[in-house]
Parts: structure tokens; C-alpha cells; sequence
């Protein structure tokens, strides 16, 4: 977004905030994993689901900013390194989510 003054907002967070969503996204179903208590584990996997989603769209975000700014050497050098580290954090959190749902799914029936 462009204010009248300039940026309206320092798109470099954008990054940090990906990289603290994704790790969250992984931590939340591991403490859980871990943990002996099944109450909540809904709210946890869809809670993992979503910051992982969250993730990416700040990821998304950013790269549209290059592509408004004209920054494409930035897309080129950066674009695949993005998109594997966003098919690592997909699939880690599948992974944890899955491993989570079949050691509560399993006690409940």
C-alpha cells in the first residue's frame, strides 16, 4: 500500500512475521505431540494451519510489493529460494499435524 508520503508500511516485517508464523505453525502441534493431554488438539492443528497459511501469504505479499516496486533481480535471486522453503513449511506442517491427529484419533474411538 502507498500512503500520500510514501510506504505506508515497512514491507521487510513482512519476512520476520513469515518466518515467526511458520515456526509457530510447527511448534504449536509438536508441544502438543509431546504433551499427554488430548483436550483442544482441533484447535491446535487448525490454529497450525492457519499461521502456516498466514506464512505464506506474507510471503505472497512481499513478492507482489517487489513486482510493484520493479525489483524483478530481487524475484530472480530470491523466488526459488522462497518457494522451497515454503514447500518445506507446508509439508512439516502436514507432517506434524498428521502425526498429531492419528495419536488422538486413535484413543477416540
Amino acid at each position: 500500500m502507498i500512503s500520500i508520503g510514501g510506504d505506508f508500511m515497512d514491507y521487510g516485517w513482512l519476512n520476520i512475521g513469515s518466518l515467526v508464523f511458520g515456526l509457530i505453525a510447527w511448534i504449536l502441534p509438536l508441544l502438543k505431540i509431546l504433551t499427554k493431554n488430548k483436550k483442544h488438539w482441533t484447535v491446535v492443528m487448525f490454529t497450525s494451519f492457519s499461521l502456516c497459511s498466514l506464512a505464506v501469504l506474507f510471503q505472497s505479499i512481499e513478492t507482489n510489493h517487489r513486482v510493484f516496486i520493479k525489483d524483478f533481480s530481487a524475484i530472480d535471486d530470491t523466488y526459488y529460494a522462497i518457494l522451497f522453503a515454503e514447500k518445506i513449511l507446508i509439508g512439516i506442517t502436514i507432517l506434524l499435524n498428521l502425526i498429531m491427529i492419528l495419536k488422538y484419533k486413535k484413543r477416540e474411538i
